[in-house]
């Protein structure tokens, strides 16, 4: 269920021990239990079962159990459809475009922390916190996901103190929403990004124009003007 790195950290909870098997049919642990349904000669429907008594669901924890846990089974299953069927469920041209839009928000996350002089060390914050999951997975994709969420929320502190809340939640509840409905969530927010990349660079051209002047010193046309 982890990576050997993550094993000797962990241990046994990245173990799954398999409670029922009935080849062809069922494969469980606990709480989960996956069922294969035959459709056809050449079709099977696979099934995802879970009991609501777990104690993951007591009181009012199933509030964000329940949510967190429905975004990773949904994929999980969307992967194995894509195994067994040889079909990916983002084609490619989209696949790579949103890993664009991941990449470019990335960079600029990063230099707006290091172009702002006194939100440098700050980056240490999202930066360090996602590591420990880079060195343990590997996956790149995972560490990104969590160095955006983290860094976006520090960055909007650091910008607007806690008149950021407000739209933060707004923010948050968009996100949640994007989880839930999109059929991969990781192509949806990269398609965002890029978006609002590009949005951003054609409301802002005239500054991004004038910054290769600013960063080898040289005087732009406005401070020409003024002199």
């Amino acid at each position: 269920m982890a990576s050997p790195g993550g094993q000797p950290l962990i241990g046994d909870a990245t173990l799954t021990t398999v409670r029922i098997l009935e080849p062809e049919r069922v494969i469980a642990d606990a709480p989960g239990r996956f069922v294969l349904q035959p459709r056809g000669d050449s079709g099977t429907r696979l099934l995802l079962r879970e009991s609501l008594r777990d104690a993951l669901r007591s009181g009012a924890l199933w509030v964000l159990w329940d949510p967190m846990h429905f975004v990773m089974e949904q994929r999980l299953l969307q992967g194995v459809k894509e195994r067994a069927e040889g079909h990916p469920l983002v084609p490619p041209l989209v696949e790579a475009a949103a890993h664009l839009g991941w990449a470019v928000t990335g960079l600029g996350l990063s230099g707006l922390f290091v172009f702002q002089r006194a939100w440098r060390p700050w980056l240490a914050l999202p930066i360090g916190l996602m590591l420990p999951s880079l060195w343990l997975t590997g996956d790149m994709n995972s560490f990104l996901a969590g160095f955006l969420a983290s860094g976006i929320t520090l960055a909007g502190f650091l910008a607007f103190g806690w008149r950021w809340l407000a739209p933060y939640l707004l923010v948050a509840s968009a996100v949640a929403l994007v989880l839930l409905l999109a059929p991969d969530s990781h192509a949806a927010f990269g398609l965002i990004f890029l978006v609002l990349a590009a949005g951003l660079a054609g409301a802002f051209r005239h500054e991004f124009n004038q910054l290769p002047a600013l960063l080898s010193g040289r005087p732009t046309s406005a401070g020409t003007a003024a002199s």
